[in-house]
């Protein structure tokens, strides 16, 4: 027989429990700042749902969770003696969605050209919400936009980024690695292969730090330091030496002159 669903608001109000947060890049505790408890059944499978509002207690960010969980989905173990435990699964979703190890350039990605941040926002929307191909194919897309806002010379991404060494944009180093990312894009893009949470989480660190390089950085620079004054570097006066062989008198020594003498009398 169904029972009817029931509903409990703020039964665990300021407990605290660990959460992955968007911002501190790893699990932190979090206070249940509001909740709501649903609750119901069928008479052949109990359900609930837990609702809450979240504040890290490290950055202070305010996020949204929900975990549910029913009574035919459970994991069974037995224990070192030899008790049985059954362990119901919670499936737990989390708004904004986070991925364990990757927080992404947040708000400075406001200081990208407007297409580069509209790609590097679903770019990462795909890696949060476990989309693999989209996410290697969406990597691609940010090197190709980042190499035609540079104007990179070359008929394909190869020779682009090869171009940016060439201009001053990227050092040798950097551009081997943004080759390994390449080819990974390639292979999104044309065989459809999925990659590792792993390999695509480190692909999109190095497409931050790109975008921290090559544009970021050089922005908050110019609004930060835009009204400072270049400081003027005095050069000092050259030492001036005597020769023994070239004896100079200083200016400052006036010229003494020297009468000579009268003529001797003539001997009689």
């Amino acid at each position: 027989m169904a029972r009817a669903n029931r509903l409990n608001l703020n039964k665990d109000v300021n407990k605290e429990i660990d959460v992955q947060c968007p911002r501190c890049v790893g699990p932190t505790a979090h206070k249940i700042l509001a909740d709501a408890n649903l609750s119901g059944g069928d008479g052949h499978m109990d359900w609930q749902t837990d609702y809450q509002i979240l504040q890290c207690m490290g950055c202070k960010t305010i996020s949204y969770r929900s975990a549910s969980s029913n009574s035919e989905d459970y994991d069974h173990y037995t224990d070192e003696e030899g008790e049985e435990e059954w362990v119901y699964t919670i499936t737990e979703k989390l708004y904004p969605p986070r991925i364990d190890g990757y927080a992404g350039i947040g708000e400075d990605r406001w200081l990208l050209p407007d297409t580069l941040r509209r790609i590097y926002d679903e770019t990462s929307s795909a890696l949060i919400a476990d989309q693999p191909v989209l996410t290697g194919i969406g990597v691609r897309a940010i090197l190709e936009t980042l190499c035609k806002d540079k104007a990179a010379k070359g008929n394909n991404l190869f020779k682009q980024i090869d171009d940016l060494v060439t201009q001053g944009i990227l050092t040798p180093g950097r551009a081997s690695v943004l080759h390994q990312i390449r080819t990974l894009g390639n292979l999104s893009a044309h065989e459809a292969a999925p990659h590792t949470p792993a390999q695509l989480s480190l692909a999109m660190a190095v497409v931050d730090h790109l975008l921290e390089e090559v544009y970021i950085l050089p922005e908050k620079t110019q609004r930060l330091f835009s009204g400072l004054a270049p400081t003027a570097i005095s050069t000092p006066s050259p030492l001036v030496t005597s020769s023994p062989l070239s004896p100079t008198t200083p200016s400052s020594v006036p010229a003494v002159t020297v009468a000579s003498a009268p003529p001797a009398p003539p001997v009689p």
